[in-house]
C-alpha cells in the first residue's frame, strides 16, 4: 500500500499540469483540489518512521501542494491550481538559496552521498552549480507565472508539463557533460604515502 501511495504521489506531482487539464475539463476546481490534497495526506501519513528527517526533503513540494489544494478547495477558483508549478519553483529556490547562506549547499549535500570527502575546489563548484539552479527555478517560475497569466489551458500544461522537464533534464545533462570533460579531468588524484623499506 505504501509502494502504491509513493508510486501515485510521484505521478501525481510529475503529471499534475495534465491531471488539472484534464480535471478542469470535467471537475470542479474544488472537487479537483480535494483529491489532490486528499492524495498528500495519505502519502504522508503513511511514510515508513514518521519522522522530521524523512519529512524535511518533501516539504517544499508537500507545503506547496498542500497550500495550493487548501487554497482551491477554499476559492473553487481554477486560477489556484495553475499556480503550483510558479509555487512550486518559488520553493525550490528559497531551499537551494537557503543552502547558500547556511551552507552546505544543496548541490554539495547532493555530492556528498556518493563523495563525502569532498575537497575545496569540489566546494566551490557545488556551490556554483547551485546558484545556477536558484537562476532556473526563478526563470522557471517567471514562464510558468506568464502562462498564467497570459496562456491559453494547453499551453500551460505544454509548458509545465512537457518543455519545463525537457528543461531541468536539459540543465542536469549539460552541467554532468561539463563536468566530466572540463572538471573531473583536471582534478589531481590523492596523493599516497608509501612506507619506506627499513
Amino acid at each position: 500500500m505504501r509502494r502504491l501511495l509513493a508510486v501515485l504521489t510521484i505521478l501525481s506531482v510529475v503529471c499534475y499540469p495534465f491531471l488539472v487539464y484534464w480535471g478542469l475539463l470535467h471537475l470542479e476546481p474544488r472537487h479537483l483540489g480535494g483529491l489532490l490534497l486528499l492524495l498528500v495526506l495519505l502519502r504522508v501519513s503513511t511514510l515508513p518512521h514518521f519522522t522530521w528527517e524523512r519529512i524535511r526533503p518533501l516539504l517544499p513540494t508537500l507545503g506547496t501542494v498542500s497550500l495550493v489544494t487548501v487554497l482551491v478547495v477554499a476559492t473553487n477558483q481554477r486560477f489556484m491550481l495553475l499556480l503550483y508549478p510558479v509555487l512550486l519553483n518559488l520553493a525550490l529556490f528559497l531551499s537551494f538559496a537557503w543552502t547558500l547562506k547556511q551552507g552546505p549547499s544543496m548541490i554539495e549535500r547532493f555530492a556528498r552521498l556518493q563523495e563525502p570527502d569532498l575537497d575545496e575546489n569540489g566546494q566551490r563548484y557545488c556551490r556554483k552549480v547551485t546558484v545556477v539552479w536558484c537562476v532556473f527555478f526563478v526563470i522557471n517560475a517567471s514562464i510558468a507565472m506568464g502562462m498564467v497569466w497570459k496562456g491559453t489551458l494547453a499551453q500551460w500544461t505544454l509548458y509545465n508539463g512537457v518543455i519545463s522537464y525537457i528543461l531541468i533534464g536539459s540543465l542536469m545533462a549539460g552541467e554532468w557533460l561539463y563536468r566530466k570533460w572540463k572538471i573531473e579531468p583536471n582534478r589531481q588524484p590523492k596523493s599516497s604515502t608509501v612506507e619506506p623499506i627499513s
